[in-house]
């Protein structure tokens, strides 16, 4: 259960996922295959290290972006909601939807309606919880 809770935390995915790429991109066989397609001479070490920095950085990103998203997409299953919506932990920022200005909290969708024109969905950060108006009907809270 632990284990279960933890990894839905996006700091440990993309942890686990580094520590992945990392050992794939420094596992010698594949070090020598990609040297070939570099063929640039690094006379100082401290060159290498910077351009190995570079490669894992951008592999990091372009892996993550197309790769690992939409896997966990699948694997957590997607809610089919507007993903044009921003999404905002409880815990963080501004967590207030307060009706007092004419903002509309939207029970079902957990989305904040601002009187501004602005939309937020709010998250918990325990997935079994759910965000809601505390009773003071200006912060959100997670029951």
């Amino acid at each position: 259960m632990f284990l279960k809770n933890e990894f839905s935390n996006r700091l440990v995915q993309i942890s686990l996922f580094a520590g992945i790429v990392y050992y794939i991109t420094t596992y010698p066989i594949v070090f020598e295959k990609a040297r070939k397609y570099f063929p640039v001479k690094f006379k100082k070490t401290h060159h290498l290290l910077i351009f190995h920095t570079f490669v894992f950085a951008v592999l990091m990103y372009v892996l993550t972006y197309f790769v690992f998203d939409p896997l966990v997409k699948v694997v957590e299953g997607s809610d089919n909601q507007d993903s044009n919506i921003p999404v905002m932990t409880v815990s963080e920022g501004h967590t207030y939807c307060a009706e007092f200005h004419n903002n509309e909290w939207d029970a079902k969708n957990n989305v904040c309606n601002y009187a501004g024109g602005g939309q937020v969905r709010y998250v918990c950060s325990n997935p079994k919880k759910t965000p809601s108006l505390g009773d003071d009907r200006t912060t959100l809270v997670c029951t």
